[in-house]
């Protein structure tokens, strides 16, 4: 009695377990085409990609035993002995951002300590400057530590091409790299990108590229402006779906989907793409949705679970028989 109480038990929890399972199909993974597209949106073959020069050198950042991190070569000997609390995951113009003591300062390639940890943010150097916050404003800084733009705004940006956003008096504008304005504050939002996508990190700038820049140029009203922040496309998108323009084009979310825009703010090439990159030698790489496929990968999760399922009911079966 004992063990058939015990086998409704266990079948009880599989029903529970198949309907959980059934729900946990990932619905932000696509499976669709992933190609290669010209300026015209007809499809190309696929490039040879070559290495590029980098900015930014990687580092491999390793906790010790004593629960502080350094940094280790490749054969696996200390090159900074681990004496920091966290430590940037990348070189930036010479420089890493590691923190002590609850608070952010930098080394140079020599590991030795050429910024005291006083800052409550990582110091990412675009070349000569890093954004820095102390006592709830943000300002600039150099390589030695010292303010050459004293912190003064709300909130504030990384330094790219000589230019970064500022926020002062719950507006944004730009300032050159001796603070002075180059764009007065005008805007309620500006888009922040790393590597030409929408990003959040430290590492994030919210650049100009080809004398264009992604802003709120009135309030849930985005749109590109050039180096003298005129406005000069307007449309229906959504800020964080706006990328950097590159060979004349820009990457555009509308509707749900991806297309490409002219400076003048037409679509060259229609909205159809659930992943799209910037250009780069005449070509983007873009991936287009394949419903077929989805339902299909959805169909061949179910029956895998099915048959683990079955597989955990026949040995709970044999074990139950055995007692």
């Amino acid at each position: 009695m004992k063990r058939i109480a015990a086998l409704f038990v266990f079948l009880f929890a599989v029903m529970i377990n198949v309907q959980v399972l059934a729900g946990t199909l990932p619905q932000e993974v696509y499976y669709g085409k992933k190609y290669f597209i010209d300026k015209m949106g007809h499809k190309v073959k696929t490039p040879v990609v070559e290495e590029e020069k980098q900015e930014a050198v990687y580092v491999n950042v390793v906790k010790a035993n004593n629960g502080l991190y350094g940094v280790k070569n490749i054969d696996d000997d200390w090159i900074i002995e681990p004496q920091f609390e966290e430590i940037a995951d990348k070189f930036t113009n010479g420089v890493l951002s590691v923190k002590k003591d609850g608070k952010w300062g930098a080394i140079d390639n020599n590991g030795n300590l050429i910024i005291e940890p006083s800052f409550k943010n990582k110091l990412i150097f675009n070349p000569d400057l890093a954004l820095a916050s102390r006592y709830g404003a943000w300002g600039y800084i150099d390589k030695t530590g010292s303010w050459v733009i004293s912190p003064k705004y709300e909130d504030a940006l990384n330094f790219h091409n000589g230019l970064a956003a500022v926020k002062l008096d719950n507006k944004w504008g730009y300032i050159d790299d001796l603070g002075n304005w180059f764009i007065t504050p005008r805007y309620y939002g500006v888009l922040c990108h790393d590597e030409g996508y929408v990003s959040t990190n430290y590492f994030c700038t919210s650049d100009f590229h080809e004398g264009m820049a992604a802003v709120y140029y009135d309030i849930q009203q985005e749109g590109y402006i050039d180096l003298k922040g005129n406005v000069l496309v307007k449309g229906d998108f959504w800020l964080t779906d706006l990328q950097r323009f590159s060979e004349g084009l820009a990457a555009v979310k509308k509707n749900g989907k991806y297309g490409y825009i002219n400076k003048r703010g037409q679509f060259v090439i229609k909205p159809k793409y659930v992943l799209a990159t910037p250009f780069k030698n005449g070509m983007a790489q873009v991936v287009e949705r394949n419903i077929r496929a989805e339902k299909k990968a959805e169909r061949d999760y179910k029956k895998q679970v099915k048959k683990q399922l079955k597989e955990q009911l026949k040995e709970t079966k044999e074990e139950t028989e055995e007692q």
